[in-house]
Order: structure tokens, then C-alpha cells, then sequence
């Protein structure tokens, strides 16, 4: 089993600050899915980033083959609950998969480079941005409301109805530099 440690000085003092996050809003899990077919390869190696899978000349079912978001190395993790939007789209475009469902441990993020998007990363806005790695955009994923303007038009999303753990926008994702070792892993399931 591998140990977690921090990957850099930036993300030890902030450690503090994202467990204070994860704790106030009661964060049990972070989640990511996937084809059905990559079950094995995740079992054995973990989930891999795709400079990984290339160089372990691993064959991989991809979700999202274009990744708009700019983060070709990334794993994409919704916040407490799978990002069903993406799913429905995953389903229709591929209607003859299975999918399964990977519990993260939130804590994750204290020892990981990863990236907090209060929507869904291929957003133009998100294009040249690699700051948002803070605490503060972390939080910024819970905004009592978010408004911006998508290729559906204005959108606005407000905390009413939702849950402290849940995301104000329902595509809010974190993106996990890299890969995910086995030992972050809660629990797997068939979606």
C-alpha cells in the first residue's frame, strides 16, 4: 500500500483549511465513474491519469475522449454524489456499456495537486486558468449562488434545496492532478 503524503509545501499549509472545509460540510466522499470494462486495470493499478495509462500501455475505455477542460492528465471527481448529467450523456453515447462508481476519500485533496471548478471544467472561462487550487475555490464550489452564461444560455444555481455537502452546481468537479492510488478508494459499485 502506498502512503499519503503532500505533494508540496503549498498544499501542507492549506491542509488545515481543506480539512476544515471537508469537515464543516460533512463530506464522506468524492466521487468518479467509469466504463465497466476498465474495472480490472482500476482494481490492480488504481485510477490512472492518461500519461499513465500511455505509458503503461494500458487499453482504456475513456469517458470523455475530447477533454475539453485542458487537463489531459486529470481525473475528473464530482463532490458527494456522481455527476448524473455527464452519466446520461455517457449512456446515450455509448448506450450498450456498463458503468461502476468509485467512492474517493475526500482527503484526497490534502495530499494531491488538484483543481476546484464551480461548474464543469471544459467551461471557456476555466481555459487558461491554473490557480484555482486554493481553499478558497474549494469553498467557491458551495457559493450561495452561481450564475454564468453556457451554450444553453444564462444559468443560475443557488443552494436552495441542497444539502451542505452537495455542490451549488450540480456539474462542479474537482480535477485530481495525476493518478489515484487504491488507498483512496472507499468502496466501488455497478451504477
Amino acid at each position: 500500500m502506498e502512503t499519503k503524503v503532500f505533494t508540496n509545501l503549498d498544499r501542507k499549509e492549506n491542509a488545515k483549511l481543506f480539512l476544515d472545509i471537508i469537515r464543516a460540510r460533512k463530506i464522506t466522499e468524492l466521487v468518479h465513474f467509469s466504463n465497466r470494462k476498465n474495472l480490472t486495470e482500476i482494481l490492480e493499478f488504481g485510477l490512472l491519469g492518461r500519461a499513465s495509462l500511455e505509458e503503461r500501455k494500458i487499453s482504456y475505455k475513456f469517458t470523455d475522449p475530447v477533454r475539453s477542460d485542458n487537463k489531459r492528465n486529470g481525473i475528473c471527481l464530482s463532490v458527494s454524489k456522481k455527476n448524473d448529467w455527464f452519466l446520461r450523456k455517457c449512456i446515450q453515447r455509448y448506450p450498450d456499456e456498463c458503468w461502476i462508481e468509485f467512492a474517493i476519500d475526500p482527503e484526497i485533496i490534502l495530499y494531491k495537486k488538484c483543481w476546484f471548478f464551480f461548474r464543469n471544467a471544459a467551461g471557456s472561462e476555466f481555459s487558461d486558468i491554473d490557480d484555482n487550487i486554493t481553499p478558497e475555490y474549494f469553498e467557491g464550489m458551495f457559493s450561495n449562488e452561481i450564475r454564468y452564461t453556457s451554450g444553453y444560455g444564462p444559468r443560475i444555481f443557488n443552494r436552495e434545496g441542497r444539502e451542505s455537502f452537495e455542490t451549488t452546481e450540480p456539474q462542479a468537479e474537482i480535477i485530481i492532478d495525476g493518478d489515484i492510488g487504491k488507498e483512496f478508494f472507499i468502496s466501488v459499485n455497478r451504477i
